[in-house]
């Protein structure tokens, strides 16, 4: 399954292409995207129209240039914004155009410090205030060329040029401490939480200060617009300071105001100041009190300072925000307290907690171990225990002593030949000596207690031997199977903080969420959430999925109080279907023993051929299955597992040895392994191509240590796993007609399928062997049930 590393460089097109698919995907996660793409746009399209001094407008440019996300629907926006303006507007278009390009060629080529590329339109300011420098200065020589020189287009380009940079520099403090416009929104983010490093106070201070100087040129750049009367400036005022003071309080709102309408109407700035201290305090009893509070001092102000005009000039506007925004306002988190978010923590970190000491007192390894060890040792006592065999060159070394006491030299062929005949327990016989050349008979006694004197040694040996084997064996297996279950018992801190990402992103700040496990992923999160429609989001726990790369079953939810809490587990990712069909040979009982076993999340497929045939072979392929099927869990080593069985095998009596072709598959993790002891070659049929997964290694049962090798496989949806006996294929080179076979797509149920390559098999085949074939569908379960 070799796979080519293709060395070809992206191009700029494939990157921007990658840009707008990471937008897509990203919106897909995003509560509101359509809201904040509108709010995008519009701010662009605005901001395009509005210039500044000269003809220049560096609004738009400035904007484009310091975005991370989002720069696609701003460029739009601004273009759109620009080319609005008629023949004065293309130049601006151009260098918009030219700011986008910049970005996309810088950061393409800039790296991280660890050598990577950073993602597209994420490079460092400095290099973004560039790119809107460079984008300014050629729109500005452009200019010059259509215009002729001249001091308007001299100052054009000037300022231009300085005041492009001026601007990138003050939106840059919104992006210092990384809030997106769905935080702000949605509240997903404690934006002013206190006890942050003397960084991260300096890049609040920075992004409130940015924030406040971006809500005055939305204003600015909205003045002079009217449609039918109604003042876009002072509707977006109104939503601005009514939501600030929900979200960030009295005095926030208070600054927003005044602020927002500044470069309007010093007047309506008090007005909108008073209102937003006024909403501010009083959403605490509630929106409908913030409102009309806010309301009555806006409009009493404006009635104050202006008069009659002064009171029509914002009333209709704020009326018309206020029934607007108020089913939003409900739903608009307030930003907590230090103390409280404290607090909030605290709660959900004591539910979790709680909840995972829980979980863990419930698992335990004990009781499956117990019963796994049980009933493999009913299958050991079906087997024989068997008093094992000594080895052969000390039946030999038996022969030679003998031989040499009497000062014969037989050939070694012969002494070979009476060594055989002792090792196999076969009684000697005269023409047993005079193949020796011995010249009394009596000596063929005298070998013969010899050896069952050396049986009875080694015998007595063997057993403390294999006992204390088998209790180093089954020790391991016990330890193996409690550190497993510790890991599962664990905290995964990376799966942890991605979702923690997650969580915050949905609207839990102060929410505390983690992963437990090493293999069957377990997710317990709590958080604030007044009426439990955010926590029993699907959307949660679709991106919860996505960022942990499982699928999560059903979740539980509790409450206490404000907090909610739910937890849920990973479910498997995969279906798997079997079946698998066999042949004796010359009709006598069959040799080859397939089984699939496992649980609900791990899936086992052996296919096991006992050496030689009929009933000895059977009964010790069918002991391999037995096994093997009762030991093996996701919380016990194959190997150990392997090794325990070619013990027990070799302790034996009888001379007996089996393949063992295991394909072990988890339906959580997706981790799947072939290992093979002497077993035929398997292969995966996959979208056309056909993989050969093959091993040069001895049946188990024949060596002291076991001969296997494991081989580590990729699974993709709809892969075809076909297994083979020996008397199918050993080669492909003595089966040319498998390969053909199999290269065709499988259109049958997999029971045809397999009896397909049975019949096949009978007709080619030129040894007179068992016959059995296993064919295994492994299906992603969203493509199962696509519903």
């Amino acid at each position: 399954m070799d796979s080519k590393k293709s060395n070809t460089k992206p191009s700029f097109f494939d990157g921007a292409l990658r840009v707008i698919r990471m937008e897509a995907d990203r919106r897909r996660n995003e509560r509101g995207a359509l809201l904040c793409d509108i709010l995008v746009f519009a701010i662009a399209l605005f901001f395009a129209r509005k210039h500044i001094a000269f003809g220049a407008y560096p609004l738009a440019a400035s904007l484009v240039a310091v975005l991370k996300t989002r720069v696609w629907i701003a460029l739009v926006g601004a273009v759109v914004g620009a080319i609005s303006l008629g023949k004065s507007g293309v130049i601006h278009a151009i260098i918009l155009v030219i700011i986008v390009f910049l970005r996309l060629i810088i950061s393409g080529s800039s790296k991280e410090d660890d050598g990577e590329p950073i993602p597209i339109f994420r490079e460092p300011l400095i290099m973004r205030i560039a790119a809107a420098t460079i984008g300014s200065f050629v729109g500005a020589a452009y200019e010059l060329l259509l215009e002729g020189f001249s001091l308007g287009v001299v100052l054009f380009g000037v300022f231009g040029v300085l005041l492009t940079v001026a601007f990138a520099v003050l939106y840059s403090g919104i992006f210092s401490i990384n809030v997106s416009v769905s935080d702000f929104l949605y509240g997903t983010k404690n934006i002013f939480r206190q006890g942050l490093s003397q960084k991260d106070k300096y890049n609040l201070v920075l992004f409130q200060g940015s924030f406040l100087v971006f809500s005055f040129l939305i204003c600015f750049s909205l003045d002079g617009y009217d449609f039918f009367g109604i003042s876009p400036t002072y509707l977006f005022s109104t939503f601005l300071t009514l939501f600030v003071a929900k979200r960030f309080g009295a005095v926030r709102a208070m600054a927003v105001g005044f602020v927002c309408v500044l470069g309007v109407s010093s007047v309506q700035a008090v007005s909108y100041a008073l209102c937003g201290i006024a909403a501010g305090l009083l959403f605490k009893i509630g929106v409908g009190y913030a409102i009309i509070g806010g309301g009555t001092l806006l409009c009493a102000w404006s009635s104050y300072a202006g008069g009659m005009n002064g009171f029509l000039s914002v009333f209709p506007e704020y009326a018309m925000t206020s029934l607007l925004i108020t089913p939003i306002l409900k739903n608009t988190p307030i930003e907590p307290t230090e103390q409280k978010s404290i607090n909030n923590e605290k709660v959900a970190a004591e539910m979790v907690g709680a909840m995972a000491a829980a979980y863990r007192d419930k698992l335990s390894f004990s009781d499956s171990l117990e019963e796994s060890l049980s009933m493999a040792s009913l299958a050991i006592k079906r087997y024989g225990d068997g008093e094992g065999r000594g080895e052969f060159l000390e039946y030999r070394k038996i022969v030679k002593d003998t031989c040499d006491s009497l000062s014969v030299t037989p050939c070694e062929e012969n002494i070979d030949k009476i060594a055989t005949k002792l090792y196999k327990k076969i009684k000697l016989t005269d023409d047993d000596a005079r193949a020796l050349s011995l010249p009394v008979a009596d000596v063929l006694s005298v070998m013969e207690r010899a050896s069952a004197e050396y049986e009875q040694s080694c015998n007595e040996k063997r057993k403390m031997d294999a006992l204390a084997k088998e209790y180093e064996l089954i020790s391991k297996m016990i330890n193996e199977a409690r550190l497993s279950v510790g890991r599962e018992r664990s905290t995964d801190t990376a799966l942890s903080d991605k979702a923690s990402e997650v969580f915050c992103r949905f609207g839990f700040p102060d929410g505390v969420i983690k992963v437990f496990g090493d293999r069957k992923k377990r997710v317990i999160g709590a958080g604030v959430d007044f009426d439990g429609t955010r926590i029993t989001d699907s959307e949660l726990k679709r991106s919860l999925e996505e960022a942990m790369g499982v699928y999560l079953g059903n979740s539980e939810y509790f409450r206490k109080n404000e907090t909610a809490l739910f937890e849920c587990s990973a479910v498997p990712m995969w279906q798997v279907d079997h079946a698998t069909v066999s042949s004796a040979a010359g009709g006598e009982v069959c040799g080859d023993t397939a089984v699939f076993f496992g649980s609900d999340d791990c899936f086992y497929a052996l296919l096991s051929d006992g050496m030689g045939s009929g009933e000895v072979a059977k009964k010790t392929s069918l002991f391999v299955s037995e096994f093997l099927s009762h030991t093996l869990t996701p919380y016990t080593s194959e190997a150990t597992a392997l090794s325990l069985l070619n013990h027990i095998i070799r302790h034996k009596g009888d001379e007996c040895s089996a393949t063992v072709d295991l394909f072990s598959f988890d339906l959580l993790s997706s981790e799947a392994v072939f290992i093979k002891s002497g077993a035929a070659p398997s292969y995966i049929k996959r979208d056309g191509s056909l993989f050969r997964i093959r091993s040069q290694t001895a049946p188990i049962g024949l060596m002291k240590s076991v001969d296997s090798e494991r081989i580590k496989l990729e699974i993709k949806d709809g892969d075809v796993i076909v297994m083979l006996s020996d008397g199918v294929s050993a080669t492909p080179e003595d089966a040319p007609w498998l390969l053909d076979f199999l290269n065709r797509e499988p259109t049958v149920e997999l029971s045809d399928y397999a009896d397909a390559i049975l019949s096949l098999a009978k007709k080619n085949s030129r040894t007179a062997d068992d016959l059995t074939v296993s064919v295994i569908r492994i299906t992603n379960v969203k493509n199962a049930h696509p519903s």
